[in-house]
């Protein structure tokens, strides 16, 4: 879904062969889906420092680690705007968005009809095409 909005702006979509840094350490995840303008080069080749929507499809081994863990590492990142968490077992999608003073809000998605704007990506797209 990402690809068709993004690609065309010069983002690269990548999934979850590819990890993200952390930054203070060397801690890394492997995203279910994560976008970046990173330029490429030989030192991140399977390594990305600069996301800026990271996405992640919760499953009930997962819940914890996605909505605790990865938040408090994934918000470390200065390049990240948006994380997105998926609920593939009911229709929810909680997505977080860095504002203009650095600190993060929530957003949560309920409904197929509802449209999900990502304003610094220039994207919107309803639940009803992530669930489809």
């Amino acid at each position: 879904m990402f690809t068709t909005f993004l690609k065309p702006k010069n983002y690269q979509v990548f999934n979850h062969d590819v990890k993200v840094a952390i930054p203070g350490g060397n801690k890394f995840y492997y995203p279910d889906v994560f976008i970046t303008k990173e330029e490429k080069n030989e030192k991140n080749r399977y390594i990305k420092y600069h996301p800026e929507i990271i996405v992640e499809v919760v499953s009930e081994s997962t819940q914890v680690t996605d909505y605790v863990d990865k938040y408090i590492d994934y918000t470390k990142i200065p390049s990240l705007q948006y994380y997105m968490i998926v609920e593939p077992e009911t229709v929810l999608i909680t997505v977080y968005e860095r504002t203009e003073t650095k600190e993060w809000v929530t957003r949560k998605y309920t409904q197929l009809k509802d449209n999900v704007q990502l304003e610094k990506m220039n994207v919107s797209f309803t639940l009803q095409d992530v669930y489809k």
